[in-house]
């Protein structure tokens, strides 16, 4: 069995839906409460302070999705379940690395606290997480939730969970 992974509409809105559904909630909660307090006032004059609140709740989000978007753009990640074997392609700049499930030296899965326990702990990033494959060889890769949510491969004692508060990967992998 084969099962390749590259980056999809499904993980992308997976990652992103709770900020939005957040922000347009709160949206209509300060629409509601200002419709009320201030009746005779236009709803337009309200529109700095949603861009305002806007500007808040996407930033750290938007910087997450758009550095985990740039580093998996153009990857492709195969995995051939009965060789257990990996093969990781860029496609743009045509680069391929393949090695077998032994020559993993270890994975890092690195997610905030809060996704680590499967429970919501109210930041709007949470849901973003990373992979990090480290090779025998001196090769490293990361693979994001916008890729995989949570990889299903057997690695046993070298699958590691890290959390971390604010889930960005700093680092460039190596088929870049």
């Amino acid at each position: 069995m084969k099962y390749t992974y590259r980056i999809n509409r499904k993980n992308e809105w997976k990652s992103i839906a709770q900020t939005v559904f957040t922000f347009c909630l709160i949206c209509l909660i300060i629409i509601v409460v200002f419709y009320f307090k201030l009746p005779d006032e236009s709803i337009w004059s309200i529109l700095p302070i949603l861009l305002l609140l806007a500007l808040l709740i996407f930033t750290p989000s938007y910087i997450i999705h758009l550095r985990y978007y740039l580093l998996n753009k153009d990857i492709a990640l195969t995995y051939y379940m009965e060789e257990r074997r990996f093969e990781i392609v860029n496609q743009k700049k045509g680069l391929t690395s393949s090695f077998r499930m032994d020559e993993i030296r270890y994975v890092m899965h690195t997610m905030s606290p809060a996704r680590a326990e499967r429970r919501s702990g109210g930041l709007l990033w949470e849901d973003y997480s990373y992979i990090e494959i480290f090779l025998e060889r001196n090769e490293y890769f990361i693979i994001t939730c916008l890729m995989i949510e949570k990889p299903d491969w057997q690695l046993g004692d070298k699958y590691q969970v890290v959390t971390t508060f604010y889930p960005y990967p700093s680092k460039q992998d190596s088929i870049h």
